[in-house]
């Protein structure tokens, strides 16, 4: 059976993919293979969830939000043609991210209907009951952005605890539970911890004292090549993982 933080992991990731899998299909927008596309850069779930939605119809000051912004990406978010930050600090949707809300809002309780058909009703009320035990509503929607530079650790996290909640936002969605447990679990855990929870069970769990050769790395932790890098970096500033030429004479590079 898988820890704890592994399951949840697993289920809000394929629960987070079939959402915006969905956003897709559904939101004109352009992306890095279509930028000449009309509409809104595609973005994902975690935009949404921590940010785009506590954006009301007339706007919010940046400062009751700025700790959401600090969790997502709110520079991206503007750019990307979901919102607008006017001169007065004011954070308010842009045509574009009005349209983007529309199809986001529903989208959460149609991929848990659709998990009632497909896995049973009896299973995700189970899930949810157990979630809804556990969950802390003062914690973001979403799990947060986190940066390279200091590990991937969420300590920054807890400043969004306690935010503003939508008028709409009475009944959680499962993806939120989901998220508020993992983030609970990750709080716990990077206060034992040196190295953040991403950073241990997506990097460095698949090192080994012999060494695994670099372009291996994104497979066996499903981590994409870029991230790669950007870890090994940081585990090999820290001190956690040394990387040189194949010490049997080939031409790969190892890390371990």
């Amino acid at each position: 059976m898988p820890a704890l933080s592994v399951a949840l992991s697993r289920t809000l990731i394929a629960f987070t993919i079939e959402f915006d899998n969905e956003f897709e299909h559904r939101m004109s927008h352009r992306t890095a293979d279509r930028p000449d596309r009309r509409g809104v850069w595609l973005t994902s779930m975690a935009m949404w969830s921590n940010f785009i939605r506590l954006v009301p119809d007339d706007g919010i000051p940046l400062a009751s939000v700025r700790p959401y912004a600090q969790i997502t990406n709110l520079g991206g978010v503007r750019r990307w043609g979901y919102v607008d930050v006017d001169a007065d600090g004011v954070v308010r949707l842009s045509r574009g991210g009005a349209r983007a809300r529309e199809v986001w809002r529903p989208l959460a309780g149609e991929i848990e209907r659709r998990w009632r058909e497909r896995l049973g009703a009896a299973a995700v009320d189970e899930l949810r009951q157990a979630l809804s035990a556990m969950a802390d509503p003062a914690l973001p929607w979403y799990l947060p952005v986190v940066s390279y530079a200091d590990g991937m650790r969420s300590d920054h996290a807890h400043a969004a605890r306690g935010g503003p909640v939508p008028a709409d936002a009475a009944a959680v969605d499962l993806a939120a539970l989901l998220s508020q447990v993992l983030l609970a679990f990750t709080f716990e855990y990077e206060r034992e911890s040196r190295l953040s929870l991403p950073m241990g069970e997506d990097v460095l769990r698949v090192l080994d004292a012999d060494g695994v050769r670099l372009r291996e790395l994104p497979a066996r932790s499903g981590v994409s090549k870029e991230g790669i890098a950007a870890a090994v970096g940081f585990l090999e500033r820290k001190g956690y993982a040394v990387t040189g030429p194949d010490p049997s004479g080939g031409a790969a590079r190892w890390c371990g």
